[in-house]
This record gives structure tokens, C-alpha cells and sequence, in this order.
């Protein structure tokens, strides 16, 4: 059914319920949840969990390669191990981790290695009823 449901989301309105948040966040375009019997729109869930909005990126880079990407973007971390968060700022993972992948190129930095790390509805959702 996913299948079915991937090939005609750019052609039609679905209406998709579902438990399975997973899901939701691979089909899904625009998301309302019904919460104690009330809608939250995917605006509300975003405020209510602003880490949807952003992805944190992991790495371990030279001192130089450090030093260049401070110059574009907010790092955090020791010399040998650094951490960024990159908002969304409306462009899924995907295109972000992209968008990033090749900022990195442009700028000749070469991690020994990257975490990426994103935040799912799911793991948001296991947090919040714990």
C-alpha cells in the first residue's frame, strides 16, 4: 500500500491514518495529528518539537578544516570532534544532508568521519509519553 500511496502523492490528496509515524514522515507532506481529541497541524507539532526543524551533524575534521567551517557555520565541540546543528528551514533531511555533503566539498573539508543524527516523529513521540 505505501507503494501505491508513493506514486500518486504528487497527483492527488490522500487522506493516509496511521499509527505508524514512520510512515507518516516518508509519504506524508503535510501531517495533522488528533491528540486528545484535538488537531494539531504540522505547524503546532513543529513548534511543540522544534528538533523536527533541524539536523545535528557530527564529525571529525582537522584543525583547518575545523577552522573553515566556523567561517559558515555554528560548530561546537574540541579540535577533534565537532558538532553542528543545521536548520531545515523548510527542505526535507534529505535535501539538507545534500545540501551539506556538497558545502562540504566546495569548502575541501574531508571528516574522517560524520554522524548525521535527525530527530523522528516517532523518537520525539517515545520521549514525550515516557
Amino acid at each position: 500500500m505505501l507503494h501505491i500511496l508513493e506514486q500518486i502523492k504528487n497527483y492527488t490528496t490522500v487522506i493516509f491514518s496511521t499509527h505508524i509515524l514512520s510512515d507518516i514522515e516518508s509519504i506524508c507532506d503535510e501531517v495533522i495529528v488528533l491528540s486528545h481529541q484535538q488537531l494539531l497541524t504540522l505547524d503546532e507539532i513543529q513548534k511543540r518539537y522544534p528538533a523536527l526543524n533541524k539536523i545535528t551533524v557530527e564529525m571529525k575534521v582537522s584543525e583547518r578544516e575545523q577552522q573553515c567551517l566556523s567561517e559558515h557555520y555554528e560548530v561546537q565541540g574540541r579540535s577533534d570532534k565537532i558538532i553542528m546543528e543545521i536548520e531545515l528551514g523548510g527542505n526535507t533531511k534529505m535535501i539538507e544532508t545534500q545540501k551539506l555533503y556538497q558545502q562540504l566539498m566546495r569548502l575541501n573539508v574531508y571528516p574522517e568521519y560524520i554522524a548525521i543524527n535527525v530527530q523522528t516523529l516517532e523518537q520525539l513521540y517515545r520521549e514525550a509519553v515516557e
